[in-house]
């Protein structure tokens, strides 16, 4: 557990870094003294395990379970600066059905968004896969409730993730079809506890986003741009296939707006 806490702690000075280092008050990131990442991340590898052997009538209760506990915890990061930004966008009409968990921190003098996201379904309990990236987007929170943004930030829990990015598909869909460009970029937090580096990937080439946050916090390390990359056109419509396309940003990304997203593994069996 102590290199969840640890994985937390450089996520939430990477980004809040990231966003403009400006914008923040100098007696840098805020945590709140009555949360436990540890509890949370125990408490939802619970109910997504109760839901995974849920069957008949008892699904739907089991389901609601997570959602209405990942709400709270949402509701309770953003505190009495945000009393209302919590909602639930429900999605099944034409996908798998689900519901996001969407908190907005709104800047009245500013058209421009920010999304942080992380999925809160999981196969079985999830603790990597990806309970620690919601405990992550939940401190991130908690770091930015009592900020002066310079612009709007999402704080979005996606569902139905391991279905197919069928959430972010939906969030994409429809938030962003008014005007996609009015996104500056979309940090995903997705898988961060196991492996043998903390990783960030922006694009399979140098970029200067990349350099920015990288400059912010030296544990993280890019992902090797020519490294788990195959030659052949995958589903979502890219010319080539890398494994980091399967997770939230990659709905985002096909709409040409920036990501930046973070998961802990190894290359070394890449040689």
């Amino acid at each position: 557990m102590k290199k969840l806490l640890v994985a937390f702690l450089i996520l939430t000075v990477a980004i809040v870094a990231a966003l403009g280092c400006t914008a923040f008050a100098e007696d840098g990131v805020q945590t709140a003294s009555d949360w436990d990442a540890s509890a949370f991340v125990q408490q939802l590898c619970q109910l997504n395990g109760e839901l995974s052997l849920a069957h008949g009538d008892a699904l739907s209760d089991a389901k609601k379970a997570v959602t209405d506990y990942v709400t709270t915890q949402m509701q309770l990061a953003l505190g009495d600066n945000y009393p209302n930004a919590v909602k639930q966008r429900y999605f099944g009409a034409d996908a798998v059905p689900g519901h996001n968990v969407e908190a907005y921190l709104d800047n009245p003098d500013s058209d421009k968004l920010v999304v942080i996201g992380a999925h809160y379904d999981a196969v079985g309990q999830g603790a990597n896969d990806n309970a620690c990236g919601v405990a992550a987007l939940l401190q991130i929170a908690y770091a930015l409730a009592d900020k002066s943004l310079p612009f709007d930030v999402a704080l979005v829990a996606f569902d139905c993730e391991e279905d197919g990015l069928v959430g972010s598909s939906v969030y994409v869909a429809e938030q962003m079809a008014v005007d996609p460009q009015n996104v500056l970029l979309m940090f995903n937090i997705d898988s961060i506890a196991l492996g043998q580096n903390l990783y960030l990937m922006c694009e399979n080439k140098p970029t200067d986003m990349a350099d920015l946050i990288l400059s912010k916090c030296d544990s993280l390390v890019e992902k090797p741009h020519a490294l788990g990359v195959n030659n052949y056109t995958d589903n979502f419509g890219y010319n080539y296939y890398e494994f980091v396309q399967g997770s939230d940003h990659t709905p985002f990304r096909l709409q040409n707006i920036p990501i930046a997203a973070f998961f802990a593994g190894s290359y070394n069996y890449l040689g």
